[in-house]
């Protein structure tokens, strides 16, 4: 890439994806697609803002079809809203995450709470609003608070609560008494 022969970096990454990499080779494959689509857009005299992002796109599609989990589509929906800033194809990750997915994976916490967040930040309160009661009734939660309480979180996976998320009363009560 330093040399300037993009070609051949494509042509390298491309033979790497074929080894299944994690999803990190897959973000450098795009950042590296997006370096490229900012550096032509720079070179024709557009403005770096205005870099066609098709090709970066595109990786991260494939990232998805070869991962189909709420990760991967959830990986997808945030590197829409930051790095290619697509906002009309953010939220059609988020949607897809939920209707393509296995119902054990699209019944996740995180991915509501993920999707509901990006409707709040682009100022859709009435969407992350729904997209909560839709989560109240898919997860079935009794209130409105055990949702809530989870989405202001920061994604911290390892905290007692998202821990503990789909654990019945019954057995916690178990594990108080084994732990005494």
């Amino acid at each position: 890439e330093m040399v300037g022969d993009v070609e051949k970096c494509r042509e390298v990454f491309e033979r790497w994806m074929a080894w299944y990499p994690d999803e990190g080779s897959w973000l450098s494959y795009a950042r590296f697609e997006v370096r490229c689509a900012k550096d032509e857009a720079t070179g024709s005299g557009k403005k770096e803002h205005a870099a066609d992002m098709t090709r970066a796109t595109e990786v991260m599609k494939r990232y998805v079809n070869e991962y189909p989990c709420a990760k991967s589509f959830l990986k997808l929906g945030k590197w829409a809203e930051y790095e290619a800033r697509d906002i009309g194809l953010a939220r059609k990750v988020y949607e897809s995450a939920l209707m393509e997915l296995e119902p054990e994976e699209a019944r996740q916490a995180k991915v509501f709470r993920q999707f509901a967040s990006f409707e709040e930040r682009q100022g859709e309160y009435e969407r992350a609003r729904v997209i909560y009661c839709h989560a109240i009734k898919m997860l079935n939660l009794e209130d409105k608070q055990s949702l809530m309480k989870t989405s202001s979180k920061q994604g911290d996976e390892d905290t007692p609560d998202a821990i503990d998320e789909d654990v019945t009363e019954n057995e916690k009560q178990r594990r108080d008494e084994l732990y005494r």
